[in-house]
């Protein structure tokens, strides 16, 4: 077989490199889209004054208000932890936070009660209309990869079948029929058309979304699978986590409306992992067998600009496409039969469970995910803007929900909210330090690697201002870390 980076080349999106993006904050979402920052901080709003009379003061016992240069300069408030200013490294800061956003974001006890609860009123009306029928769960829910705002991926499996020319959407109707009667949903649809037609609804006392199909049997064990695809690689929960939060926040997370699903995002960030070039073998072959690959780079920090670097700009998606399993990372997108004409620049991504499946053929809008992902790299790649900043919070919208998380917060430039002090898991593990600069060997090393494929800096569609990863000039004294989980 060809060499694992021979069918990604460097010309992203299936046309002429775009010049590297600009380190930059990303653009403050509309008003319309998330509260003010005062209103989710409990602070207080002053409106324009088109009299021209003084503004009105602050409510009575709220604290003084900051003005001028300290007011703008002061970092907001978010319910992770934010590493100190004395800690100068970029990357270990990043690290640091997609730890603790990780721990702060995972469902609580409590919020995984709810869910279950929520699926067993749903099969206590299926059970009334089919009593051998059962509900079962799949996706990031039986995975544990679930965000609280995650939707429920359920199955029915048992129902009787549909009879020869009747009415495909007949079980779904019934099914949108009883949760109705019940008063169990509200903003009931039923997409009929799709691959896999289902009904989407909302439960009237949880809020959680629920997408209920009929006998994909395979569901729940492509779960099963996933969850042991993910032993051994730490790395990929916290990056789960922060990927699908973002994509969330840009409506960008449902395939029938033409996002990234949960299952496309999970096998693009195994087939990064395994293929990462931190992990090329070292050393030379012992007694004719090949050397084991080496460890995978510690820092998420790195591996999150990577992963933001390779499928936001570098991955060239006419001619590649991507998959987890041993045949490597990548394929070619003609010979699996997965290339489309009317979309040539299209993401291709291979189900591992299979092969002819492309988990992203309804991803019309895969343009703005890969758009979404460049920005996002771009904007944690620039440096801090002030000390103690959350570099998280470029990219991430904080609303009322998220904040509540952590308490509202603490400290400045955030971190360490009411949750992340209270419990132990809230905090990250301790850093360990296993060496004090990328300079020497093993920076020349990583330089070469990322030289190579997908990762290479040089040529059509090479940053600016910078070699290795293409970041641009990387912070001073970057420390190599080990995350452990």
């Amino acid at each position: 077989m060809a060499s694992l980076f021979s069918y990604a080349t460097l010309a992203p999106l299936g046309g002429a490199a775009p010049a590297a993006p600009a380190a930059r904050r990303l653009p403050s979402p509309p008003p319309s889209a998330a509260p003010a920052l005062d209103d989710v901080l409990g602070g207080a709003c002053v409106s324009d004054n088109e009299d021209g009379d003084e503004p009105p003061g602050p409510p009575p016992g709220s604290p003084p208000r900051e003005e001028g240069a300290a007011a703008a300069a002061r970092p907001p408030r978010v319910p992770w932890e934010v590493p100190p200013p004395a800690l100068r490294s970029h990357l270990v800061r990043l690290h640091t936070e997609l730890v603790s956003f990780h721990r702060v974001m995972a469902p609580t006890p409590a919020e995984d009660a709810g869910r279950g609860a929520a699926v067993a009123r749903v099969a206590a009306a299926v059970a009334a209309l089919w009593p051998r029928a059962e509900v079962a769960v799949f996706g990031s829910t039986a995975t544990r990869l679930h965000l609280p705002t995650s939707d429920v991926d359920a199955v029915i499996l048992g129902a009787p079948p549909v009879p020869p020319g009747g009415d495909a959407a007949g079980r779904l109707k019934l099914v949108a029929a009883a949760l109705l009667a019940r008063k169990l949903a509200r903003g009931v649809q039923l997409i009929a058309r799709a691959r896999v037609p289902l009904v989407k609804f909302t439960d009237a006392e949880s809020g959680l979304l629920f997408d209920v199909s009929f006998d994909v049997g395979g569901g729940p064990a492509a779960a099963r699978r996933a969850a042991r695809r993910l032993t051994g690689l730490p790395a990929a929960r916290p990056m789960l986590a922060f990927l699908k939060t973002v994509l969330h926040q840009r409506s960008l997370n449902e395939v029938y409306s033409g996002g990234l699903g949960s299952h496309a995002l999970l096998v693009m960030v195994l087939a990064f992992l395994g293929a990462h070039p931190s992990r090329r073998p070292r050393g030379t072959p012992s007694r004719g067998a090949p050397p084991p690959p080496a460890p995978l780079e510690p820092n998420l920090g790195a591996l999150l600009l990577d992963f933001c670097d390779l499928f936001g700009r570098r991955l060239d998606a006419t001619a590649a496409g991507v998959c987890a399993g041993a045949g490597g990372a990548f394929y070619p997108k003609a010979a699996a039969g997965h290339a489309r004409p009317d979309r040539p620049w299209a993401l291709a991504v291979r189900d591992p469970d299979d092969a002819g499946n492309d988990l992203t053929a309804g991803s019309f809008h895969v343009a703005k995910v890969r758009s979404a992902l460049a920005s996002v790299g771009a904007a944690l790649a620039a440096p801090a803007a002030s000390p103690g900043e959350s570099l998280l919070a470029r990219v991430v919208r904080l609303d009322e929900r998220m904040a509540a998380r952590g308490g509202g917060g603490g400290g400045e430039g955030g971190g360490g909210g009411a949750r992340a002090r209270s419990s132990p898991r809230a905090r990250p593990k301790a850093a360990t330090t296993t060496s004090t600069t990328t300079t020497g060997k093993r920076k020349r090393e990583r330089d070469a690697a990322f030289d190579d494929g997908p990762w290479a800096s040089g040529g059509v569609g090479a940053p600016r201002g910078g070699r290795g990863r293409g970041r641009g000039t990387p912070p001073p004294a970057v420390r190599h870390i080990r995350f452990d989980d």
